[in-house]
């Protein structure tokens, strides 16, 4: 509810800013600045970010959210550029070629076909934070 209140607050002064702006006559309006000040009344995501985002469902501030956290998720792979530990599957903008690319390092790894291997999962009670080292073969995934 905090984080709600926040970003409310924060779209409310982001438009009062604009409007003030506009007021001055310091900024020109037009037509997309217009559509994107009614998104951020509404609480919707513009269309000028959806066509060059991830598909989502997510009013503004939730979509908002998940952007930043799959930003820092990439941002702490890229840290280092070694597998993480644990992977959040549903934070990559293409978890079916990270999938496939764990299959091909198994596969090259162990001299295997590629066309015979499959995915297997096994379900562990490991939370995200016990999970000390990545796996020997293919990758710890967490929701």
């Amino acid at each position: 509810m905090v984080a709600l209140k926040f970003v409310f607050i924060n779209r409310f002064c982001l438009i009062t800013y604009l409007q003030f702006e506009f007021i001055q006559g310091e900024l020109a309006i037009s037509s997309e600045i217009e559509t994107l000040q009614e998104c951020f009344y509404l609480d919707v995501v513009p269309n000028q970010w959806t066509n060059r985002a991830y598909p989502s469902l997510h009013p503004l501030g939730l979509w908002f959210q998940d952007m930043l956290a799959r930003y820092q998720e990439i941002e702490n792979w890229t840290a280092d550029f070694q597998l993480p530990k644990s992977i959040w599957l549903g934070g990559l903008f293409n978890p079916q070629s990270f999938l496939t690319s764990i299959m091909q390092a198994v596969a090259r790894k162990q001299d295997w076909p590629l066309d015979r291997m499959c995915l297997i999962v096994e379900i562990t009670k490991k939370q995200k934070e016990e999970i000390q080292t990545s796996p020997k073969d293919g990758a710890y995934i967490h929701k």
